[in-house]
């Protein structure tokens, strides 16, 4: 490290709420660094709209993406780099570059080869948030403070269009995204359906909106179908992009969702969400 304010690439090539809870950890960083970030390509939606905004690279994970991530380090010649979660060639092409200090969990084989600067972690026992983690591993690479993991805060951009688009109006509609990726059970769609159902009979002027992509339609298309022609029951599955979405649940009453990504990002821009672990 030089007397200069360090300059500090931070890596996380992962998914949507996985990097939610890692972008708040750069407040373990030291006072004054400049703190980059690389993330997978898709996601820059995030460190865009974070308050505060954060600096960004986004990659993808295939080769295209390693001969970039070797471009950003010639270009950015970074003092650290922090790897909280990427493949393997990440941090070796740190150590080609050859980067003064390569923090990192020690964990495979690789991060005893390319990282200078390792902290054993054991998250596989899940005795701490994800994000409590990355912010002790942002302290080990920075001033080592101790503290809470703080929470990332979100601001969506202002696209009142899509309140005409969908035919809603600020705090008057309960958004259920039904889908996940997968990495849990996900409840029964019939349950979501029940869900629909009592929120309909109990709040008549409330609207719910179904959220989701294509990929989610095996959860989505049932919950439709059972609404078909229910006016106050609004399709946005895979018709709002990843900004259009912010503004929808930033606006929302109430989010419900499963253990996916949107639930972080509903969270994090302080709507009321409640999450199902199935």
């Amino acid at each position: 490290m030089t007397d200069r304010s360090p300059k500090i690439l931070a890596i996380r090539l992962d998914k949507i709420g996985d990097l939610v809870s890692t972008l708040p950890a750069d407040a373990a960083f030291p006072e004054g660094a400049r703190v980059v970030w690389v993330i997978a390509k898709g996601l820059g939606f995030l460190p865009e709209h974070s308050d505060p905004r954060r600096e960004f690279h986004e990659i993808s994970l295939d080769t295209a993406g390693r001969t970039r991530l070797r471009e950003i380090l010639h270009e950015e010649k970074p003092d650290m780099t922090v790897l909280f979660y990427g493949p393997w060639w990440a941090a070796y092409e740190a150590y080609r570059a050859g980067v003064p200090a390569r923090v990192g969990r020690r964990s495979q084989w690789w991060s005893y080869l390319f990282l200078n600067r390792g902290l054993r972690q054991s998250r596989s026992a899940s005795e701490k948030h994800e994000a409590q983690y990355n912010f002790e591993l942002a302290a080990f690479a920075g001033p080592g403070i101790e503290g809470v993991a703080p929470s990332l805060k979100l601001k969506a951009p202002l696209l009142r269009q899509i309140f005409e688009k969908f035919g809603l109006r600020r705090g008057s509609y309960v958004v259920v995204h039904p889908g996940m990726a997968g990495s849990a059970l996900n409840w029964p769609t019939n349950h979501y359906v029940e869900l629909i159902r009592g929120l309909l009979v109990r709040e008549p002027k409330t609207q719910v909106l179904v959220t989701g992509t294509k990929m989610d339609r095996a959860w989505t298309e049932p919950v439709l179908a059972a609404f078909k022609g229910e006016s106050r029951v609004v399709n946005a599955v895979d018709a709002a992009n990843l900004r259009e979405l912010l503004f929808l649940l930033e606006n929302a009453r109430a989010v419900v969702v499963p253990s996916t990504g949107v639930a972080h990002l509903a969270a994090s821009l302080g709507t009321p969400t409640r999450a199902i672990y199935s």
